[in-house]
């Protein structure tokens, strides 16, 4: 826990949180609900964006978040989970909350009789809400008069999940895709219901292109609860050009917009779920979103870092994002490449190497965690391809080390399956100990392709 925090009484607390009765994935909102009553109910003084889906969720809140910073809102974020550092859920105009400030709203939350049953992720959402709401940006007094959102993302699923307590002043729904399927169902029908759990009687919804089949089930959900949701392709459209821009349209609104601050083909409609999302909070005007849109900032996604040879990290850690990462890798090419991967055990890894696997020339596995990756020897005996090649390292550092060694200077190190596994690489990347990468840009992105 020491990379996480900046004080020994806050790692002591978040060991605590992490109890191994509240570290078991329990859905259901009667803890939570116990817990912020207990609390004053401190979400109730806040206004939300709520959203929930599979993959996706962390970009659209990237450029939503950029977007509402343009327009002069004050903005919180809460996301999970956290790449480097636990801060980096609790978010305010893009400053993580230090450490005083979550062993402070830690210690509240802990001291709560409810705290007792509750699960990690609640307590943590809870204290969330404590920050939120003891800040005078977000909770409505703020001196400038700005206006402000919490923009809140699901833990998992959405109907029990603990996040699903407020009412939002909108909900939106991100791709969705099997993941998670101990918890929220076998099919692709059971998860899109749990996730559109988060839909609420006269609270407007936006969402991602969907499949078929995830569409007909929100929009049965929708019409049960009574609204409307707005789907990319439909109620807004958006098209690319050949030079990377693209246009948003709306009705007879068409908007100019630069290419999105984030890579990949599928940020085009992440990031036109955010500026629709936005113009339905009253943000309009064309020059601020497209701003909004060419300054968001989101590590560990599709991020390169430049070097001989490259580094690209992205947080894939299911089969729908470890087949984004492949269309992405069949675009850059033929230069060499090997895959540094770790997953947790609770994952489909087969089937997102499968994924990888013809993009790559090599695949390295490592483990990402002692108590809930997937150690070596079961990537040995489950390992589903005859090619490419694949290794076993005992950690990352000796992957990394082998991989740099055997690629050309214009060969590329992919790392990806996990993101503890993209945290841990990203904090070796900060820290200068991979002298062969070209100074750390600190932006969290790098304009282009190395």
């Amino acid at each position: 826990m020491s990379e996480e925090v900046g004080s020994t009484r806050l790692a002591a607390l978040l060991e605590r949180t992490r109890h191994p009765v509240r570290g078991r994935v329990r859905l259901g909102l009667e803890r939570v609900s116990d817990l912020m009553a207990w609390l004053g109910n401190p979400q109730d003084r806040l206004r939300h964006v709520h959203v929930a889906g599979t993959n996706g969720k962390g970009s659209v809140i990237a450029f939503l978040e950029a977007i509402l910073l343009q327009a002069g809102w004050h903005v919180g974020r809460y996301t999970s989970p956290h790449l480097q550092r636990f801060g980096e859920r609790l978010v305010i105009d893009r400053q993580e909350i230090d450490a005083a400030g979550l062993e402070a709203c830690l210690k509240a939350v802990l001291q709560a009789p409810a705290s007792g049953e509750a699960t990690f992720f609640e307590l943590t959402t809870a204290a969330a809400w404590l920050h939120f709401a003891g800040d005078g940006r977000l909770a409505g007094n703020n001196p400038e008069g700005k206006p402000a959102v919490v923009l809140l993302e699901t833990g998992l699923g959405g109907r029990l999940d603990a996040t699903n307590l407020i009412r939002p002043e909108m909900t939106v729904l991100t791709r969705i895709d099997l993941d998670h399927r101990d918890y929220l169902g076998e099919t692709l029908e059971a998860i899109a219901f749990e996730k559109a759990g988060i839909l609420k009687k006269g609270v407007a919804a936006v969402s991602a292109r969907q499949c078929r089949t995830v569409s007909r089930v929100l929009r049965e959900r929708a019409g049960q609860v009574g609204v409307d949701i707005h789907f990319s392709g439909e109620a807004f459209q958006w098209q690319k050009q050949g030079d990377g821009t693209w246009s948003f349209q709306e009705g007879d609104d068409l908007l100019p917009m630069p290419a999105p601050a984030l890579a990949g083909e599928h940020q085009y409609d992440n990031a036109a779920v955010a500026v629709a999302t936005a113009r339905r909070l009253g943000v309009v005007v064309g020059e601020v979103l497209a701003r909004g849109v060419a300054g968001a900032v989101w590590p560990g996604r599709l991020e390169w870092f430049p070097g001989r040879p490259a580094l690209l990290l992205d947080g894939a850690h299911n089969p729908a994002g470890a087949e984004t990462l492949a269309n992405y890798l069949k675009t850059l090419g033929s230069r060499p490449r090997i895959l540094l991967f770790g997953a947790l055990r609770d994952k489909d890894w087969p089937e997102m190497v499968s994924h990888l696997a013809t993009c790559v020339d090599a695949v390295f596995c490592v483990p990402v965690d002692a108590s809930e990756g997937v150690a070596p020897d079961h990537f040995s005996a489950r390992w589903p391809l005859r090619e490419p090649e694949m290794r076993l390292f005992a950690d990352p550092a000796q992957g990394i080390a082998e991989a740099v060694r055997r690629l050309p200077p214009e060969g590329l190190l992919v790392v990806a399956g996990s993101l503890r596994l993209v945290g841990t690489v990203r904090s070796r990347v900060e820290e200068g100990l991979l002298p062969w990468l070209a100074e750390f840009p600190g932006t969290g992105r790098f304009k282009g392709i190395p």
